[in-house]
């Protein structure tokens, strides 16, 4: 099974065709560019949650949507003729992104206009709370945090031409000065649904990964009146509410998503233009064609694949550190081996694993591994929602009952356990520390 995953849309996101001397990516779930778990149909389930498919169309079964980016505060931290350029041409601005092109029915020079109110509209929603403060960061720090803490395992590694992982060609004058730095900080923010996850970076990181990604910083703008006004009714007029709330404004419910003929609409890039490959619309309407029952087991081979944990961990026989990115884990400690630079395996981590250790993990960052400079992310708890619970239900082991010594063996059993634990036994302290002393 891990096989097919493997096969399945490992390169096809990245096909499609040339527009405009430009190659235009399909939407990049990085999950599903590894060695995923999912066969044909549950990718295609993946793919409707992903992409949105139920905030514009009722599915035939449950679905858990990504949400999309919080617009709130937009003019405050994104710069204006990045924004016309992006909701022009969103795949052609950002190969690969999950958002589509929902202007492409239009003519060139209507197409234009509408995008530009947009972007004015989007300018003036601002906050008096947000002050963009300038920082200097040190891009050759930048380079080096951005390929040693984990943003290698979603985003294609920028030493080398890649074709894995989400690209960030776009970033260079998306952000105003100073506004990458703090999105960093806290991503959940902003993108509340975790697949761009809080990464505990330190302010000084922050600045050193936007002084390595940015480019040149874009300026603050003064939103055009007249355009304001007109953006905010072609936001809704375009549906763009359907994902991205904005008060009370609702979109219009289109059909029924297993009614849809997949000849026209999304699947052909007339309606919402999502850019799809063949591969992906076969893999969706399969999903639509026979709906997946998900087991629990399979409910956490789904969330491990959207979440892309697969990049970093193994559990059973799919995941795992790939070969084009292995160079980039490091660790502090070169003597304790690949167990000390690449992350665990999650093969019954339900069960080895206490609940609340779990949580402390998931929810709070807990780390015992120092020496590990890939960092694990926080997805936030509305990501993770229910992954702990099933993940200790699935890996629940059998009760091994171990009675206590009785008063005569207590100072048998812990010297005993004491002799395991040095250098004449099993020699666990010549990895971990051990009461507090270093190894």
């Amino acid at each position: 099974m891990a096989g097919l995953g493997m096969r399945f849309l490992s390169k096809a996101v990245f096909l499609s065709f040339i527009h405009g001397g430009i190659l235009l990516a399909s939407p990049v779930i990085p999950g599903l560019n590894g060695n995923h778990p999912l066969d044909e149909a549950k990718t295609g389930h993946l793919l409707i949650e992903e992409l949105r498919c139920a905030a514009c169309h009722e599915v035939p079964f449950a679905t858990t949507m990504k949400l999309a980016p919080d617009l709130s505060e937009a003019g405050s931290r994104l710069d204006l003729d990045y924004l016309k350029r992006y909701l022009k041409d969103p795949h052609e601005v950002h190969p690969g992104t999950t958002m589509p092109d929902v202007l492409g029915g239009l003519p060139d020079a209507q197409k234009a206009k509408v995008s530009e109110s947009i972007s004015h509209y989007l300018m003036s929603l601002t906050s008096e709370e947000v002050q963009v403060k300038a920082m200097t960061g040190d891009a050759k720090l930048g380079y080096e945090i951005f390929h040693e803490v984990g943003c290698i395992s979603c985003h294609a590694p920028q030493s080398k031409n890649s074709e894995r992982g989400r690209s960030l060609g776009h970033i260079g004058g998306k952000y105003q000065q100073g506004a990458l730095a703090r999105f960093l900080l806290d991503p959940l923010k902003v993108r509340p649904s975790g697949r761009m996850p809080n990464m505990n970076l330190t302010s000084s990181e922050a600045s050193a990964l936007e002084a390595f990604l940015g480019g040149e910083a874009g300026k603050p703008a003064k939103p055009d009146v007249k355009l304001v006004a007109l953006g905010k009714v072609n936001f809704e007029k375009y549906d763009c509410v359907a994902c991205h709330t904005m008060g009370n404004a609702e979109a219009a419910k289109g059909p029924k998503l297993q009614n849809i003929d997949l000849k026209k609409g999304c699947f052909t890039g007339k309606g919402a233009n999502y850019q799809l490959s063949d591969d992906q619309a076969k893999a969706i309407a399969l999903a639509l064609e026979k709906p997946v029952f998900f087991s629990d087991e399979a409910r956490i081979e789904m969330k491990l694949t959207q979440l892309n944990c697969i990049a970093c961990h193994t559990r059973d026989d799919f995941g795992g550190v790939a070969e084009e990115i292995d160079e980039f884990f490091h660790t502090t400690e070169e003597a304790l081996g690949d167990t000390a630079r690449i992350p665990p395996p999650l093969t019954k981590i339900g069960g080895k694993l206490k609940p609340e250790w779990l949580n402390k993990v998931l929810y709070d960052g807990l780390s015992v591994r120092p020496y590990m400079k890939t960092r694990m992310p926080q997805f936030g708890r509305m990501a993770l929602e229910g992954l702990p619970e099933v993940l200790v239900k699935t890996d629940k082991l059998p009760q091994v009952d171990l009675p206590p010594p009785n008063r005569q063996e207590q100072p048998m059993v812990r010297n005993g356990g004491h002799l395991l634990l040095g250098t004449d036994g099993l020699n666990c302290i010549s990895c971990h520390n051990y009461n507090g002393e270093e190894t």
